[in-house]
């Protein structure tokens, strides 16, 4: 279990940032800006699943669970032309595609009081 994969990632930006060589102090300005520290994060990321994360599933046969918070982000249907609320990862959006389309489902959960 990773748990959780928001503050993984926190923790990874706070390495690059400290890692700039021009130290730079955020992840926008870092590494020259223009994304470039974004697409560090996310080559690290993949690096993470494959030298990992991956090897744990596919030679020791063991099932991962990964944990990520999820925010609310209105969208709307272009063809319906209705606006709605969808859940999403609390990740940076070049890293959701790094996980969310190499696990097996994604489920939400929530916590209900009565």
């Amino acid at each position: 279990v990773i748990d959780t994969l928001d503050h993984m990632e926190k923790l990874l930006h706070k390495h690059l940032i400290e890692s700039d060589p021009k130290g730079r102090t955020s992840m926008a300005e870092a590494f020259g800006g223009y994304g470039k520290a974004f697409d560090r994060a996310e080559a690290e990321m993949i690096d993470v699943r494959e030298s990992l994360v991956k090897p744990i599933r596919d030679v020791l046969g063991k099932n991962i669970i990964l944990i990520v918070h999820s925010q609310k982000i209105k969208t709307t249907d272009p063809f319906m032309a209705i606006e709605y609320e969808t859940n999403e990862m609390t990740l940076h959006k070049k890293v959701i595609p790094v996980w969310k389309d190499w696990v097996s489902g994604v489920f939400f959960a929530d916590f209900v009081k009565y």
